[in-house]
């Protein structure tokens, strides 16, 4: 069976995220008329994933008794988090080593597909298990279903490895002895090197492709050439081969370029010695370029399955190394032209996206790139994948709604903003005006995060809307969906008026926006705030200041501290020394009557300090020194922490991460982290941060306690390791160890013995 029935296949698995692929004559005659279901099998495996984990979560009642409870609780763990990795790796290994055994179930060889299935719909491109899954499939004898695995992985997994099992799955379905089976050996050949051949791990690719070629009966690779001219055909193909080899930086070009100078040297050592001064310079630019670019990928983990990022140190060290490694693709080292150094980039942005999968500002470096280079069209493609793997991801929607909208697509740019607003507009009834001011307008519009990716996706579409069709277009939309919808944000509004203002500067009908919006949110700070903002920025501050009492006179106390804050100012900024006087003392007794409310305590003097402060200060300029600052400031916020908190004197667990318990009431520290903990600078608000090195002579002048029911210094052996050192501070009465030190504890576990 030829080798372009599973090329088909694999061609329906592109998804280019880099942009040009560079493929050869042979690799697109393989990719012409490949299905083209799986273009997307990232994304779409993506949006499949709560199938594809139902399948992992099925009873596994075929698996034999004591496989069966370690399978359950593994599934059970992925069931719980799908980017449990430890337990994906251990379920694969507890179901492949039995599954690949002579004589194993059908039970077990099913589960194994099953969990495959699952694990490749939650990392779609993990080139690793892909290539398990091939390699499983290819030892069960099962070729057509080998065939629609590569089809779905190979083109978005750009990895070496798993292209090396396809070149071998080839290999073994096709009768090298006849023409047919050569030719479609040779097309998979090419068709490989032409999407990973610039690894620089496709060394041996390049070997075995020419031992193929020389090894090879020239009849049979070239059928239909005239007499006597099969041979020189060949030789013109190995020549072709070895000089794409040697100018691509792999950790076989040294052997490369001594098979090129024996191959040529056998049949003319004068044409030998003209390649060679030709093609010696490129060779040695690449071998140069594969050192730098070793010490890149020794820093990546290009097998790493692909999980949201969770904002560790790994995470980002990850990032930063894929980063560089793009980085030095792009500073094309090797001198290429705009193709093959588009090729280049292609590969690498693609082995990089299989690893930052989740990352959206990788995605992003790969359509801005595309962009750069004159591509919008790929640039759109990898954004469109992007916004199938990363859906809350606003940005991603944006940057394609931007693209688009560059292009001149604006049909497609609307279709994208108005998928973000997912249907929550309103709908005009019996031809009635939309219900304003419908609840409580006193009450706070509480947002999550749901809430606000539904205001941003709105403001962005009416300024688009605005761009495209104009101020009519954009007031009918606001006027006749936005406000009708029954919780519209009021992010909404105020965008709106602020539209009218700074594009049409018409006073008059953004005033009426807000007002129609204070209707609904007079008990909202956020949206009073922006109209008093809008109020001032006309030098309207009589109309500012009814606005603040209006709006404090409804809004519940526990949340008005915004207002009364805003308030304040306002009145230092605009009115006399009473008003901002008496501002104050409003401000006071409202404080008060929350505090009393809540339990809370009297009024500190620092708490008298912070409203001097609010008085005084102008932008980033306050009234003290930094540390001044720093001191106030961070008691503030440990007096507010520690209201409700039983903890030792002015340290609270509330103003630590982890320490808080569900009632958000604080725990109380022992009391010798306590005492650490007062020793330590105060909480930073803002720059120049606490010396590190000071903080680091507290922790090592530092004594822990004691061990409980033994005095300083007890249980300590009387002998000292052989060749130990004296230890400054060590002796009688000074710096005791700490009680969890493992020498001493296994000294007096020997004593105890």
């Amino acid at each position: 069976m030829e080798a372009r029935g599973a090329e088909k296949e694999a061609a329906g698995g592109e998804g280019d995220d880099g942009g040009g692929g560079g493929a050869g004559a042979g690799g697109e005659a393989a990719a012409a008329g490949g299905g083209g279901r799986e273009a997307d099998s990232g994304g779409a495996a993506e949006a499949d994933g709560a199938e594809g984990l139902e399948r992992s979560s099925s009873p596994p009642s075929r698996l034999p008794p004591g496989v069966k409870e370690r399978v359950e609780g593994l599934r059970a763990r992925v069931d719980a988090d799908r980017y449990d990795t430890a337990a994906w790796e251990s379920l694969l290994m507890e179901l492949r080593q039995r599954a690949l055994a002579p004589g194993s179930p059908e039970g077990v060889q099913t589960a194994l597909r099953e969990t495959y299935d699952s694990l490749l719909v939650t990392f779609p491109r993990s080139a690793l298990h892909w290539r398990g899954y091939c390699e499983f499939e290819m030892a069960r004898g099962t070729p057509a279903t080998v065939k629609v695995l590569f089809g779905k992985c190979l083109l978005s997994c750009r990895s070496v490895e798993l292209w090396r099992v396809y070149l071998r799955f080839i290999l073994g379905d096709n009768d090298v002895g006849k023409p047919q089976g050569v030719a479609a050996v040779r097309q998979a050949y090419e068709f490989t090197l032409d999407h990973v051949g610039d690894d620089i791990n496709s060394g041996p690719v390049w070997q075995e492709y020419l031992r193929f070629l020389k090894g090879t009966e020239p009849a049979l690779l070239f059928p239909g050439a005239p007499g006597g001219n099969a041979d020189s055909m060949r030789m013109s193909a190995v020549r072709r081969a070895y000089k794409r080899s040697v100018i691509v930086p792999t950790h076989c070009v040294d052997a490369l370029w001594r098979d090129f100078e024996t191959f040529e040297g056998a049949i003319d050592k004068k044409l030998a010695r003209q390649l060679s001064e030709e093609f010696k310079p490129k060779y040695q630019a690449a071998r140069s370029t594969c050192r730098e670019l070793k010490i890149k990928w020794d820093k990546v983990r290009a097998s790493a399955l692909a999980c949201p990022p969770r904002g560790l140190e790994a995470e980002a060290q990850q990032s930063a190394a894929w980063q560089a490694l793009v980085g030095a693709e792009l500073a094309n080292p090797l001198r290429l032209e705009a193709e093959p150094l588009g090729s280049r980039v292609s590969l690498v942005f693609s082995q990089c996206l299989a690893c930052l999968y989740h990352h959206p500002e990788a995605w992003y470096a790969c359509a801005k790139w595309n962009t750069d280079r004159d591509q919008p069209a790929k640039a759109i493609e990898v954004l469109q994948e992007a916004c199938k793997v990363m859906p809350d991801c606003l940005m991603l929607h944006f940057g394609l709604a931007d693209l688009h909208e560059m292009a001149g697509e604006v049909k497609e740019t609307k279709s994208v903003l108005e998928a973000l607003l997912g249907g929550a507009e309103g709908t005009e009834q019996d031809g009635s005006a939309p219900a304003e001011g419908g609840g409580d307008p006193g009450t706070n519009q509480e947002q999550g995060e749901p809430e606000r990716k539904l205001a941003l996706a709105w403001v962005r579409y009416l300024h688009f809307v605005r761009r495209t069709a104009g101020k009519a277009e954009c007031r009918k939309i606001f006027a006749r969906r936005a406000v009708k919808m029954p919780n519209c944000p009021h992010q909404v509004f105020t965008a709106s008026a602020l539209m009218e203002w700074h594009q049409e500067q018409d006073q008059k009908i953004a005033k009426n926006i807000f007002e129609a919006g204070l209707k609904r949110f007079i008990g909202t700070p956020d949206f009073v705030l922006s109209y008093a903002e809008f109020l001032v920025s006309l030098a309207d501050v009589k109309n500012a200041r009814a606005l603040f009492d209006r709006a404090l006179a409804v809004t519940k106390p526990e949340i008005s501290g915004k207002l009364w804050r805003a308030l304040v100012k306002f009145e230092h900024t605009f009115g006399d020394l009473d008003a901002a006087l008496a501002a104050e003392r409003r401000r006071e007794g409202a404080l008060d009557e929350v505090r009393q409310a809540s339990g809370g305590g009297p009024v500190t003097w620092l708490r008298s300090l912070d409203t001097l402060l609010l008085r005084y200060e102008f932008n980033d300029l306050v009234p003290c020194t930094d540390t001044q600052y720093r001191h106030i400031q961070g008691t503030l916020r440990s007096s507010r922490s520690s209201r409700k908190s039983a903890g030792v004197g002015l340290v609270s667990a509330g103003s630590i991460p982890g320490l808080v318990g569900p009632g958000g009431a604080g725990t109380q520290l022992p009391e010798a982290l306590a005492k650490f903990m007062r020793s330590l600078p105060l909480p930073v608000i803002r720059p120049p941060f606490p010396d590190v090195e000071m903080v680091m002579r507290k922790i090592l002048a530092f004594g822990g306690p004691a061990a409980p029911g033994k005095p300083p210094g007890a249980g300590q052996s009387g002998r000292k390791r052989k060749g130990a050192r004296e230890e400054p501070g060590a002796g009688t009465g000074g710096g005791a160890g700490p009680s969890t030190d493992i020498y001493r504890s296994r000294q007096r576990q020997r004593q105890t013995e």
